[in-house]
């Protein structure tokens, strides 16, 4: 199963530059806990905002740069569909392959139906300013299967649900941006 881990505020932004423009400990043990020990697809941009890779679990870094250096133990890939086929042969894979971002690879396995579950944390905030967004309602139809009120942000979890062979998804051009 591949599955996307995102936060939010009110609005659907998920970052301000290239920083997540809030703090919440226990979005961030959700996260933590939601992924350890599953394999975890992300961009370089994202990737290069941690201070180093997320450990317990493998981490694939999707890239167009040919030459990029990654630390020791991150495996590099050049697009989504061969960073997923990676992470298939990884620990934790026959659990849940991770989605961490950022915008552009959120939206690109959307758009291409990579996608079967879907962790939606909304923080109650609403930033100024932000420049990355996350909306997954053209990429549907979700059904929401789970409702959670924490105690400093809502957690949805959303499954694809099925659609008419006919029906046509919204497709927009989406480069990787990497």
């Amino acid at each position: 199963m591949n599955s996307i881990i995102v936060a939010t505020d009110r609005n659907g932004c998920i970052a301000k530059g290239a920083e997540i423009p809030w703090k919440c400990k226990e979005d961030l043990r959700h996260f933590m806990l939601t992924t350890r020990g599953k394999p975890v697809i992300m961009g370089r941009a994202t990737f290069e905002t941690l201070k180093q890779p997320l450990p317990g679990r493998t981490n694939i870094v999707i890239t167009r740069q040919s030459d990029y250096a990654a630390p020791d133990g991150v495996i590099v890939c050049h697009d989504l569909e061969s960073a997923l086929e990676t992470a298939e042969g990884c620990p934790g894979a026959d659990e849940e392959i991770m989605i961490t971002g950022g915008q552009q690879i959120y939206d690109l396995a959307l758009q291409k139906r990579l996608v079967d579950r879907i962790y939606l944390s909304i923080i109650p905030v609403e930033v100024e300013g932000g420049d990355r967004f996350f909306h997954f309602e053209k990429y549907g139809p979700w059904g929401l299967k789970t409702e959670e009120d924490r105690e400093t942000f809502m957690l949805y979890i959303f499954e694809r649900a099925e659609i008419d062979p006919g029906e046509e998804l919204e497709s927009d051009s989406i480069s990787d941006g990497n």
